[in-house]
Protein backbone atom coordinates (compact mmCIF):
# COMPACT_ATOMS: atom_id res chain seq x y z
CA UNK A 1 0.00 0.00 0.00
CA UNK A 2 1.35 3.41 -0.93
CA UNK A 3 1.20 6.38 1.40
CA UNK A 4 -1.49 7.97 -0.78
CA UNK A 5 -3.57 4.79 -0.60
CA UNK A 6 -3.13 4.76 3.16
CA UNK A 7 -4.20 8.41 3.37
CA UNK A 8 -7.35 7.57 1.40
CA UNK A 9 -8.02 4.66 3.75
CA UNK A 10 -7.70 6.98 6.76
CA UNK A 11 -9.97 9.51 5.06
CA UNK A 12 -12.56 6.76 4.55
CA UNK A 13 -12.31 5.82 8.22
CA UNK A 14 -12.80 9.47 9.16
CA UNK A 15 -15.86 9.57 6.89
CA UNK A 16 -17.27 6.61 8.80
CA UNK A 17 -16.56 8.16 12.20
CA UNK A 18 -19.51 9.27 14.25
CA UNK A 19 -17.76 11.03 17.13
CA UNK A 20 -14.72 13.09 18.01
CA UNK A 21 -13.42 10.17 20.06
CA UNK A 22 -13.52 7.94 16.99
CA UNK A 23 -11.74 10.59 14.92
CA UNK A 24 -8.98 10.92 17.48
CA UNK A 25 -8.60 7.12 17.61
CA UNK A 26 -8.31 6.85 13.82
CA UNK A 27 -5.70 9.61 13.73
CA UNK A 28 -3.76 8.13 16.63
CA UNK A 29 -3.59 4.79 14.84
CA UNK A 30 -2.45 6.51 11.64
CA UNK A 31 0.24 8.34 13.59
CA UNK A 32 1.49 5.08 15.10
CA UNK A 33 1.58 3.36 11.69
CA UNK A 34 3.54 6.26 10.20
CA UNK A 35 5.99 6.32 13.11
CA UNK A 36 6.66 2.59 12.63
CA UNK A 37 7.09 2.91 8.86
CA UNK A 38 10.30 3.39 6.91
CA UNK A 39 9.10 6.46 5.02
CA UNK A 40 10.96 9.74 5.33
CA UNK A 41 10.01 12.42 7.82
CA UNK A 42 9.10 14.76 4.96
CA UNK A 43 6.74 12.12 3.53
CA UNK A 44 5.12 11.67 6.94
CA UNK A 45 4.59 15.41 7.23
CA UNK A 46 3.22 15.54 3.69
CA UNK A 47 0.74 12.78 4.62
CA UNK A 48 -0.70 15.04 7.34
CA UNK A 49 -0.71 18.11 5.09
CA UNK A 50 -2.54 16.22 2.36
CA UNK A 51 -5.04 14.72 4.80
CA UNK A 52 -5.71 18.17 6.24
CA UNK A 53 -6.33 19.47 2.72
CA UNK A 54 -8.67 16.54 2.06
CA UNK A 55 -10.77 17.83 4.98
CA UNK A 56 -10.37 21.50 4.05
CA UNK A 57 -13.37 22.68 2.06
CA UNK A 58 -16.22 24.53 3.72
CA UNK A 59 -18.71 22.44 1.79
CA UNK A 60 -16.95 19.12 2.38
CA UNK A 61 -19.37 16.45 3.61
CA UNK A 62 -18.19 13.37 5.48
CA UNK A 63 -21.51 11.60 5.65
CA UNK A 64 -25.01 12.59 4.67
CA UNK A 65 -26.49 10.91 7.74
CA UNK A 66 -24.58 13.14 10.15
CA UNK A 67 -26.15 16.37 11.33
CA UNK A 68 -24.29 19.47 10.23
CA UNK A 69 -23.29 20.42 13.79
CA UNK A 70 -21.99 16.91 14.40
CA UNK A 71 -20.16 16.98 11.08
CA UNK A 72 -18.58 20.32 11.92
CA UNK A 73 -17.38 19.03 15.28
CA UNK A 74 -15.88 15.89 13.73
CA UNK A 75 -14.08 17.79 10.97
CA UNK A 76 -12.86 20.40 13.48
CA UNK A 77 -11.50 17.68 15.77
CA UNK A 78 -9.67 16.02 12.87
CA UNK A 79 -8.22 19.31 11.69
CA UNK A 80 -7.07 20.19 15.21
CA UNK A 81 -5.18 16.91 15.62
CA UNK A 82 -3.71 17.09 12.13
CA UNK A 83 -2.60 20.71 12.53
CA UNK A 84 -0.61 19.70 15.60
CA UNK A 85 1.04 16.88 13.63
CA UNK A 86 2.04 19.23 10.83
CA UNK A 87 3.66 21.62 13.31
CA UNK A 88 5.79 18.87 14.92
Amino acid sequence: MTIDEYRKKILDLLKASSSEIEVRSVLKTADEVLKDSDISESSKKQFWVDLYEDLGGDDYELMEKQASSSLSAIVAAAKEVIAKKVKE
